[in-house]
């Protein structure tokens, strides 16, 4: 059975017409360089990020290993069927959706990297797939004011996968459970997180996790 989410507005487009760069989810992961820094929770920043098949994007996949998850096996099982599509942007339209879905009083995105899993299907359950997706979008200021969104059309149940932020893969701050998933903005499949001075995505997920949410999730 595959959950899908009513989401009230749509994920920041993708896909070749964007000007998306596309890899195979049978690519574990492949390294590159950003034109603009991501900034980390505790305050770490770099250009430098590894887009992982496992739904995730990392700062580095060997020295600094960060990672923004948004839907990941707690066992890190790889997603082995799928597409993922990703791209570093200055669009002012696309901006503009992204700002839409912040919804932050004084906040303008100046750039934003979105990372977007299609279809993609686990090594240990390959016939259920999901479909979900990263914007993570900045003002470029000193002082590193950024937010995570997290969309999800559909996603595969499974009792062992998490989302949220990690540091060397040790910390998974939000369970998903299919019973108990939703938003917390208001909007069925998606999440938005602030990452103010390099800060307080941290605590936000962990309340999330601690208070254990109730979250509307629309079966099919």
């Amino acid at each position: 059975m595959l959950f899908y989410f009513k989401v009230s507005s749509r994920f920041v487009p993708y896909g070749h017409s964007k000007g998306d760069t596309v890899m195979l989810a049978a690519k574990y992961y492949i390294s590159f360089r950003l034109d603009f820094d991501i900034v980390y929770p505790d305050g770490f920043r770099t250009p430098r990020v590894t887009v992982i098949n496992d739904g995730c994007f990392a700062s580095d996949e060997t020295s600094t290993p960060y990672h923004f998850c948004a839907y990941t096996d707690r066992d890190y099982e790889r997603y082995t069927r799928g597409v993922i599509f990703y791209r570093s942007t200055s669009n002012a339209s696309v901006l503009a959706l992204v700002d839409e879905q912040i919804k932050a009083a004084g906040y303008r995105s100046r750039r934003a990297f979105i990372v977007t899993w299609e279809n993609c299907a686990l090594r240990n359950s390959p016939l259920a797939s999901s479909t979900f997706q990263i914007v993570y979008a900045s003002d470029l200021s000193s002082a590193g004011r950024a937010f995570v969104v997290f969309n999800y059309r559909k996603l595969a149940p499974s009792n062992r996968s998490f989302s949220g932020f990690s540091y060397n893969r040790t910390v998974m701050l939000r369970p998903f459970n299919a019973s108990t998933l939703e938003s917390n903005v208001a909007e069925p499949g998606r999440f938005v997180f602030p990452i103010f001075y390099g800060k307080s995505i941290y605590m936000q997920l962990f309340m999330i996790h601690s208070m254990a949410f109730k979250l509307g999730l629309g079966q099919h």
